[in-house]
């Protein structure tokens, strides 16, 4: 099997779906942040949910008031082994990396379902500033 068969096998195996992660505020410059995209598998009330697969964009910046969305796409497994409907994203926007989340960073304040994300169309995830 050639490399061009492995990875066209690779990626048949895959299903993308896009997104965007929209600020609800800039009240100032944003520089060097990381957006960290959580897919999470939450099947069971009673007890934490597991990550499934966690995604890192770096390098985001922002100017002040400019809410426009940051734009992703997430691999996620296709047949088989394809998207549960326990299956969710959460997101954070950590200005400060090496810091970690803390106060004027943004998160998602819940779940975004997996199952029902349409390929094709793109999954919109909302985060609020942390005051």
């Amino acid at each position: 099997m050639s490399l061009g068969t492995a990875m066209a096998d690779a990626r048949a195996r895959l299903r993308t779906i896009r997104g965007e992660a929209v600020l609800d505020c800039v009240p100032g410059p944003i520089r060097d942040a990381t957006l960290v995209l959580r897919v999470e598998e939450c099947s069971r009330a009673d007890a934490a949910a597991a990550v499934v697969l966690e995604h890192r964009i770096s390098g985001i910046a922002r100017a002040a008031a400019d809410r426009n969305p940051i734009r992703f796409a997430l691999a996620l497994p296709a047949g088989e082994h394809a998207v549960s409907a326990e299956w969710s994203v959460r997101a954070q926007l950590i200005c400060n990396p090496l810091q970690g989340l803390a106060r004027g960073d943004y998160v998602s304040t819940r779940r975004y379902p997996l199952a029902g994300a349409r390929v094709g169309g793109l999954l919109r995830i909302e985060l609020e500033r942390l005051q």
